[in-house]
């Protein structure tokens, strides 16, 4: 298997997600979604400066509802804001979930997600995101992702869901 940041990575995981498409098309107990997103590295942004957060600074995005998208339809970008994992919970954290982000925790980090249906509202809250976060600190990334394909198992399954899990498989541009 290549280098997962190789350049040959991309061809190993779409045969990762295909393969793990048809186990998918198999298991009826499985309720969640595969997607394609794509990174631009206009859309990325490093905080190599690990700042406390200055939780003075007010948050600058309103609380958000989680709605429901059509099933004609699907979410088109997710904003992640990533925390160091083993960064202990602050302010940020609990701001970020009354926003209505959600949390994901990986080994190495903790990532707070905004899901959207409209590439353009994606775009304009990940550059409120980057100027406040530039002020504010405490994080060490901020990605928007946009999302071109997205399969539902089973098709009319509601994504919003909190008992939905999300496969993605991505490209950087």
């Amino acid at each position: 298997m290549p280098d997962p940041n190789s350049s040959q990575a991309f061809p190993w995981r779409i045969f990762l997600v295909l393969e793990r498409l048809e186990i998918l098309k198999n298991d009826s107990s499985f309720v969640g979604y595969i997607e394609s997103e794509t990174l631009y590295g206009k859309f990325s942004t490093n905080f190599e400066e690990r700042r406390e957060f200055d939780s003075r600074l007010h948050f600058p995005l309103p609380i958000m509802k989680t709605v429901r998208v059509p099933h004609s339809s699907h979410k088109m970008a997710d904003l992640h804001v990533k925390k160091e994992g083993d960064a202990e919970k602050d302010d940020l954290d609990r701001i970020l979930s009354c926003h209505g982000f959600y949390e994901v925790n990986t080994p190495r980090h903790r990532i707070y997600t905004l899901q959207t249906q409209h590439i353009s509202d994606a775009k304009k809250i990940y550059y409120i995101l980057r100027q406040y976060f530039y002020q504010a600190g405490g994080i060490k990334q901020l990605n928007f992702e946009m999302v071109g394909k997205l399969k539902k198992f089973p098709c009319n399954c509601e994504v919003s869901s909190k008992r939905v899990y999300g496969l993605g498989i991505g490209r950087s541009k």
